[in-house]
Parts: C-alpha cells; structure tokens; sequence
C-alpha cells in the first residue's frame, strides 16, 4: 500500500502534479502489521511517520498555485493512523473490546484543521478526510 498525492485544478479538473511513494512508510506488509506497529511503539510514533510521509508527498508536487484543500481517503486503519484516531476496535475481539472498555468510532467523513494532523501544506488550510467506506478515490 504506497501512499500517493496528487495537485488537482479544482476549477478545471486537470491534474497538475502527482507523487507517490515505493511502498508503505509503517513497516510490515500488510494492515495487521500496522495495527500491530503501532499498538507495540506507539500510535503517536506510528501517526508521525504517516504525516512525515503526507507532508514530503505535499512537498513534491506543490505548484505555485494556492492549496485549498487536501482530500484524503483510505481504508478504516489508514485513516485511524492519519488521524491518530481508534484504531484498537479494529484489533480486538468484540469479547476483548469490551474488557478493555474499548467503543467502536464513528468513522464517518470529517473535515479537520490540516495543522492539528501536522500537516504542513504550506498554508492555513482544512483536511477533508474520507474513509473509504463512504467513497472511493
């Protein structure tokens, strides 16, 4: 699963610049590796290697036009480690959920401050933030 960016002309629809990158920047080869990497290290360090990689992506193909928006989309996990948000029910059985207090989200589509996810899109902009569940990219 390698991370991928594009620059989009909203008003024409034309796409200006793309990136991506070889594979996933989580070690392992697979969702389960990344739940498990970041329950074993942290979801803050996990977090932090995905906005690190967000952000080098919004580096290689900014343009000199302005950034209104950053979309991203993404699978549950994906998007719980974009976000920093729960990713635990997604680990657990129902039976170990509920001895571990843990509810399950809502993962509906959210629209966050770019810079409270740490990233950097050169500007004061929102993150649209689609699960994949809602729609695809």
């Amino acid at each position: 699963m390698a991370f991928g960016a594009q620059a989009i002309d909203l008003s024409e629809g034309d796409i200006l610049a793309g990136a991506c990158t070889l594979c996933h920047p989580l070690p392992g080869g697979n969702v389960i590796d990344h739940i498990l990497f970041a329950l074993t290290y942290g979801q803050d360090i996990a977090h932090s290697i995905v906005t690190k990689t967000v952000n080098k992506l919004i580096e290689s193909i900014l343009i000199s036009k302005e950034v209104e928006l950053i979309a991203v989309c993404g699978n549950p996990i994906q998007i719980a480690l974009f976000t920093n948000g729960e990713l635990r029910d997604l680990a657990f059985s129902p039976d170990a959920m509920k001895r571990k207090g843990i509810c399950i989200p809502a993962r509906d589509g959210q629209i966050l401050d770019a810079g409270s996810l740490g990233i950097d899109a050169g500007c004061d902009r929102t993150c649209s933030v689609v699960n994949q569940s809602r729609g695809w990219c």
